[in-house]
């Protein structure tokens, strides 16, 4: 019999997508919805506590109240600062034992936050060990495909992106012909596309890399994409997106490829070793 999942839920659809596949396989599960995070409208009718991010000790109780063994944490969450964090003394004693890494990346931060639910004897997998057919494939997810002028602008704004990844500041990069226009930030990869918005089309379209950062814990902040993503890069002139294969969430491969093939972009799966 499988263990009872826990799912820590921040935003967008992969906390209800997993629940569904619990369900499904009839797995338990109970979901901690993280205040301001997590969606009411995606998580409406699911077994579910919604606690603020602060609130450590509430989280790990209800977590051993609800007979939970394993733990996934999946989707966005922003990073509050310790004023708006308003920690419980679980969370504060947490805070003391990670100490600077609170002021470090998010890879460092939820690598640390992993191993305290571990800690307290909780055993924490990533959603790709429950669900890798979320992994992206390699090559064109559509009829789309990058021309050679942009085979090779990914290819050095991927090694860009490595170089940025390294830093744990974000996995996301934005090249406009061989220049890096914008980089991720806390805001996110929605509010980079934004802020990277095409207005210079003689100058070529911007394209979207997303890549896991080296060295990143599997477990925790696979860099992810879904239709929104696809949608609102078209909406701001890009001419496509690059994602790492095998180590990039594709939510709803189908509708992420029907959506790129409607607006006319392309999407791509690549390996890191230069094969396509």
């Amino acid at each position: 019999m499988q263990r009872k999942l826990g799912i820590i839920a921040g935003g967008g659809p992969l906390p209800r997508y997993l629940a569904e596949h619990c369900k499904y396989i009839g797995r338990e599960y109970f979901v901690i919805a993280l205040v301001g995070n997590a969606d009411e409208r995606i998580l409406h009718a699911l077994p579910v506590k919604w606690v603020r991010l602060g609130a450590a000790g509430k989280i790990i109780q209800s977590l051993k109240d609800q007979n939970v063994e394993e733990i996934v944490m999946v989707g966005a969450v922003r990073r509050p600062s310790i004023l708006t964090l308003f920690p419980d003394w679980r969370a504060i004693s947490i805070i003391f034992r990670i100490g600077s890494l609170m002021m470090g990346g998010d890879n460092s931060l939820l690598t640390a936050i992993a191993e305290e639910f571990e800690r307290d004897g909780f055993k924490v997998i990533g959603i790709d060990e429950l669900l890798s057919d979320l992994l992206a494939p390699v090559g064109p997810f559509g009829m789309i495909k990058p021309n050679d002028q942009d085979l090779k602008f990914i290819q050095s704004g991927i090694q860009q992106a490595q170089i940025i990844g390294r830093q744990d500041t974000g996995q996301a990069i934005v090249i406009q012909n061989n220049t890096i226009i914008g980089t991720e930030n806390k805001s996110g990869t929605d509010e980079l596309i934004k802020r990277c918005r095409n207005t210079v089309s003689d100058h070529g379209k911007p394209i979207l890399i997303k890549i896991k950062k080296p060295g990143q814990d599997r477990r925790v902040d696979l860099p992810t994409i879904g239709v929104r993503t696809v949608q609102l890069a078209a909406e701001c002139g890009f001419s496509g997106i690059v994602v790492e294969t095998g180590q990039t969430l594709v939510v709803d491969l189908a509708k992420v490829t029907k959506m790129a093939d409607q607006c006319g972009l392309f999407v791509i799966g690549t390996k890191l070793n230069n094969e396509q």
